[in-house]
């Protein structure tokens, strides 16, 4: 009868694999490609300008609710710029909005003053 610590470590024995080893008999490393630090301005995913913010669907949304737009007329906009349907669109501009909301709410707390809504 074998032992519980015998048995163990025959079934570890068993479940380790032998390393695969090379046809020649000598491995060879594998060189290390070093890949250059991003650029900071490169990687930067914010937008530079106006336009680049309303080139994306997330900036466009922004945009125009933090300029103090409706959220439906916001959708319209939205499905007609890219091209989505109605159901899209509104999913967009709920899930957008209420990040805006959030950002608005964050500027009064930090600097005291409400955005300015240009209509």
């Amino acid at each position: 009868m074998k032992s519980k610590t015998k048995a163990v470590k025959e079934a570890e024995a068993k479940e380790e694999t032998p390393k695969a080893k090379p046809a020649n008999g000598k491995s060879k490393p594998t060189p290390k490609v070093e890949t250059p630090e991003p650029d900071v301005e490169t990687s930067d995913r914010l937008p530079t300008s106006l336009a680049d913010l309303k080139a994306s669907k997330s900036g466009l949304v922004t945009f125009l609710f933090l300029s103090g737009k409706e959220k439906e007329a916001i959708a319209k906009e939205l499905q007609a710029a890219f091209n989505v349907s109605d159901v899209q669109a509104v999913k967009i501009t709920r899930r957008i909005t209420g990040r805006s909301r959030f950002f608005q709410r964050a500027w009064e707390l930090t600097f005291g003053q409400e955005l300015t809504k240009a209509k």
